[in-house]
């Protein structure tokens, strides 16, 4: 599949108001300072990248907005309303519904077809019962999983074990299953981390093509600059749990990607 650079390609259609706006958001963890007064902003349409050396807080951040982890302050926003939650470290972490999350490993049923396993993105839609085995699935939402499929590509693979699809197949799965959500905020943390390049290419075309044709606002951590500055709409590098850069693929140098990691040079940055 030969994918043209991001320059090549058409400006993505935002809306005026962000699906997802994050502000001053801090967040430590026995005392140490993990995001300081983080703020930035995905509107629909729009694919953003994050980039950062291991810890610098790329994935913390992705994981409030999510409401996976608590903040101590600042503002979480999705589709205009709040989100996230401050404080609480007793509770119990649950996904905010308007929110899908996307993570470098499948956590795909194997024995399971790939179909069941799409249908649990709508497991908060469905009562007790109708979640307790795929068989009970209300056939409104095997229709929905079914077209998720479609629409990454996988509908002949639907009634297959999960466990039989390449990794860049069960990758897609899972974006499936995502969709199946019907959240309008996707959101990605190292989504290609583990593929090979031509299943990751794939993978980032796909999302950067739900952001555009579909409208979804999509945020992922990538561990590669090369796709960032290849796929993404906007590239945001975080550094010791502060935001150190923002721009476009075009306006960010590999000079200033290759500072976040705190080399000179950045194997791969021009890739």
């Amino acid at each position: 599949m030969t994918t043209p650079h991001s320059s090549s390609r058409p400006a993505a259609r935002l809306h005026a108001q962000p699906a997802l706006a994050v502000s001053d958001l801090h967040l430590a963890f026995a005392g140490r300072t993990v995001l300081d007064s983080v703020s930035f902003e995905v509107r629909a349409g729009e694919l953003v990248a994050f980039l950062g050396a291991n810890g610098s807080g790329k994935s913390t951040t992705l994981r409030a907005v999510a409401g996976l982890v608590g903040h101590e302050s600042g503002t979480i926003e999705v589709e205009g309303r709040p989100a996230g939650h401050r404080g609480h470290r007793d509770r119990r972490p649950r996904q905010d519904a308007r929110t899908a999350m996307v993570f470098q490993r499948f956590h795909l049923v194997p024995r399971r077809s790939v179909l069941a396993n799409v249908c649990t993105g709508a497991l908060a839609r469905m009562t007790t019962l109708q979640s307790f085995l795929p068989l009970t699935f209300p056939q409104t939402v095997r229709e929905e999983a079914m077209a998720a499929l479609d629409r990454v590509g996988l509908a002949e693979r639907a009634h297959e074990p999960a466990g039989r699809l390449s990794g860049g197949q069960q990758q897609r799965g899972a974006i499936a299953r995502a969709l199946c959500q019907g959240a309008g905020v996707l959101l990605a943390d190292e989504p290609t981390s583990a593929l090979d390049p031509h299943a990751a290419a794939t993978v980032m075309e796909l999302l950067r093509d739900l952001a555009e044709t579909d409208g979804l606002a999509v945020a992922a951590v990538l561990h590669s600059p090369g796709l960032a500055r290849q796929y993404a709409h906007r590239i945001i590098g975080l550094q010791d749990g502060r935001i150190a850069l923002s721009g476009t693929p075009q306006t960010v140098t590999e000079e200033r990607i290759a500072g976040l990691y705190g080399e000179a040079l950045l194997e791969g940055a021009a890739a």
